[in-house]
């Protein structure tokens, strides 16, 4: 593992990068769309020359060669490999494909991963390597999300967060009445110091973000049983993906 480096898979326009970067971190920049790659190369000119940044223009997948990739209407950041995660298909392109395990092989294994590509997210975790993990990673809870927690858990990471993609909140607090009041009160007094803070947050981290990571997430860690069992509730809760509150990234640590 190399404690300087950082993976934004599906890095989209570049949000986290950003963050990664003025952190400190190497990164390694994983995106297929070949507009968000140009967006990419247009934002981070010199960090990519210095190679402080490295973009990989490639999909991740379960094999090596040319797929088809679905593009949305209304959300670039909605692209996907599955038709079946995009609600309003635009058209279809061909994307060079590659397995995550080859990534892995070629820029190391970096201190925290996170993924966040439309429900293919289980490719990445299927690829880690058991003896050698990223310290932090995160992926969003979309498909298959009880089978990922299991994956992960079974790779031996054993402390977990469900935290939102808008507030960056962890998915408790958000939900409870106690906290929602607290929220209520913050935005109507005249606090501005605290209000300030929470509106640089959201601008930093604006939709198609993973936010805050390792220890600068919000909440407790929790244990695998408990995170099973919050998010098992919810999408019993809101069976239909598309009706739930809010999009929630899991993170995850040793």
């Amino acid at each position: 593992m190399h404690n300087d480096l950082i993976y934004d898979v599906g890095a989209h326009h570049g949000h986290d990068t950003a963050h990664y970067l003025s952190s400190g971190y190497r990164v390694v920049a994983v995106e297929a769309f070949p507009d968000s790659l140009s967006i990419l190369q247009k934002r981070f000119p010199t960090e990519i020359e210095t190679r402080q940044l490295t973009l990989v223009p490639l999909a991740v997948g379960p094999m090596a060669g040319d797929v088809e990739f679905f593009v949305s209407r209304s959300s670039p950041g909605a692209c996907s490999l599955m038709a079946d995660e995009v609600d309003d298909i635009d058209h279809v392109i061909k994307v060079p494909c590659v397995s995550f395990a080859s990534i892995l092989e070629t820029h190391g294994v970096p201190y925290y991963l996170k993924s966040d590509i439309q429900g293919a997210d289980r490719h990445i975790l299927e690829s880690l390597n058991p003896n050698d993990l990223p310290q932090y990673l995160s992926w969003e809870m979309d498909r298959d999300q009880l089978e990922c927690l299991k994956i992960v858990h079974d790779l031996g990471y054993r402390r977990f967060k469900l935290i939102d993609q808008h507030s960056f909140l962890e998915m408790d607090r958000k939900r409870t009445l106690r906290h929602r009041a607290i929220r209520k009160l913050k935005r109507i007094s005249s606090r501005l110091v605290g209000r300030r803070s929470s509106e640089e947050l959201l601008a930093k981290f604006p939709p198609h973000s993973s936010g805050p990571f390792a220890e600068q997430t919000d909440g407790r860690w929790r244990s695998y049983d408990l995170v099973y069992g919050q998010w098992d509730k919810f999408s019993r809760q809101y069976p239909n993906r598309q009706e739930r509150p809010g999009w929630y990234d899991c993170h995850a640590t040793k």
